[in-house]
């Protein structure tokens, strides 16, 4: 349900997605090389800059999992409806996809990043806190959509930042490093807010207050750990970006994840309804769905980082999209809370591929200058798609209870199968998608990588 990706926990995770940029003189294809090696000054840069963004993440991570993916479940607990939901998710992912063009566009041309983050996380904090103050749905509704265009100015910027300082060979091993950072502290807050819960009114709308309070701590203090990165000089962009002068391979990636994330997004304003209303979760249940998922997600993100740095993004990026057929027939045919749980544990698998796999993968399918356009296009399509998949998921919702004598349940299946079937049509292009850069593995080399792989298997800590 919402990340933010974003991804929203309770159901696949939104990407969040990266870029690359040009030279001044225009948008150049990026090379087929992977990226140079670090050097000791890159090493030297990464000791400062790493863990505060480690920092910042974690805090972004401790905030995003003790309060926003609780949104849909108390409009419910307010009283509201499928439509409600539907049409918060959507105006959710809209602004916070769709607006980011203008605001990676002046990130790019300011050649500055830092300030777009503080700026976005601080305004998000500040919505946390107007949402505790009122209950009426429809305010609600518009703090979440407010919130989410300060969010739309971050990511961007975010995952510009990152490009521009982790830009060596052990890239995807560092996106692991800070991932697991931010996972840790997203565990925190999901096991904080089961505390929260548990020792509130179990099927009570002011028991979210206190998470709702403990996100807008944890963004500020986001905000706070940013502003310390002293930030190198980035190259200033002076023209906009094109979508047609981008990479072909990018094109072609981005274009049919829009169509699968529309077929995606069909089933997100229904998940809270199933959980909710069909199998009757209380609060308490609820947050072990999200507890449930960041704990997988935590325990494989070290895999999935050496996995992309050895193999590249395409296999861990086409194995998500295969994955994600299976969810919404899981939802549609749950008998009971236990098996969304079970279903919690293989999207936190896939949500630890997710984590690298597309962020990688736009790094390097796009040149340097133009990176958070690059970013900034890629979620202006998702954006549309989830804000189409949402609308119409809730609408239908909504229409076919007022004018159809079939139960609830009835009415979810429906759209569950819609959804699946549609994942399963989008899913094959995904076959024929190409590796931005080449990792040039002969057989026999990449069979011991894969032993040694397999013997050095950890968590860490």
């Amino acid at each position: 349900m919402g990340k933010t990706k974003k991804s929203a926990l309770g159901k696949e995770k939104l990407p969040s997605p990266s870029k690359k940029e040009g030279d001044g003189a225009g948008i150049s294809k990026a090379s087929d090389s992977k990226a140079p090696p670090c050097t000791e000054a890159d090493k030297k840069a990464a000791k400062r800059t790493i863990p505060l963004m480690a920092a910042n993440q974690a805090a972004f991570s401790y905030g995003n999992n003790v309060a926003p993916q609780f949104f849909s479940y108390y409009i419910i607990r307010l009283g509201g409806n499928a439509f409600h939901l539907g049409l918060m998710q959507a105006f959710q992912y809209l602004f916070t996809n769709g607006l980011q063009l203008p605001t990676a566009y002046l990130s790019d041309r300011s050649g500055k990043r830092i300030p777009f983050i503080i700026a976005g996380i601080g305004i998000s904090a500040l919505i946390f806190l107007l949402i505790t103050r009122f209950q009426d749905l429809w305010l609600i509704i518009l703090f979440i959509s407010i919130q989410s265009a300060a969010l739309s100015i971050y990511f961007p910027s975010w995952s510009a930042l990152v490009g521009d300082e982790i830009n060596c060979a052990n890239r995807g091993t560092i996106l692991a490093e800070i991932t697991e950072a931010s996972i840790a502290a997203g565990l925190m807050g999901s096991v904080s807010a089961f505390l929260f819960l548990a020792l509130s009114p179990n099927k009570s709308a002011n028991s979210f207050s206190i998470p709702f309070i403990a996100g807008a701590i944890s963004f500020f203090l986001a905000a706070l750990f940013i502003a310390f990165i002293k930030e190198a000089p980035a190259k200033k962009v002076t023209r906009v970006l094109k979508f047609k002068d981008a990479d072909e391979k990018f094109l072609y990636m981005t274009k049919i994840q829009w169509a699968y994330n529309f077929f995606m997004s069909l089933s997100w304003p229904l998940y809270p309804l199933t959980v909710a209303r069909v199998l009757g979760a209380t609060n308490v249940e609820i947050a072990i769905i999200t507890m449930i998922s960041i704990i997988v997600t935590a325990a494989f993100q070290p895999i999935a980082g050496r996995l992309e740095d050895k193999f590249g993004s395409v296999p861990l990026l086409q194995v998500t999209r295969y994955v994600f057929i299976a969810v919404p027939f899981v939802y549609a045919f749950a008998p009971s809370i236990f098996f969304i749980y079970a279903e919690c544990v293989l999207e936190g698998i896939m949500g630890a591929f997710v984590n690298v796999s597309f962020i990688s993968y736009i790094l390097d399918s796009s040149p340097p200058e133009t990176r958070a356009e690059y970013f900034a296009y890629y979620n202006l399509g998702i954006g549309i798609a989830t804000f189409a998949g949402t609308f119409l998921a809730g609408l239908a919702v909504f229409e076919l209870q007022a004018n159809t004598n079939w139960s609830l349940w009835q009415i979810l299946v429906a759209i569950y199968m819609a959804s699946g079937i549609g994942r399963i049509i989008t899913a094959v292009p995904f076959a024929f998608i190409k590796a931005p850069t080449k990792y040039p593995t002969p057989p026999g080399q990449m069979a011991h990588a894969r032993m040694e792989f397999v013997r050095h298997l950890r968590w860490k800590h």
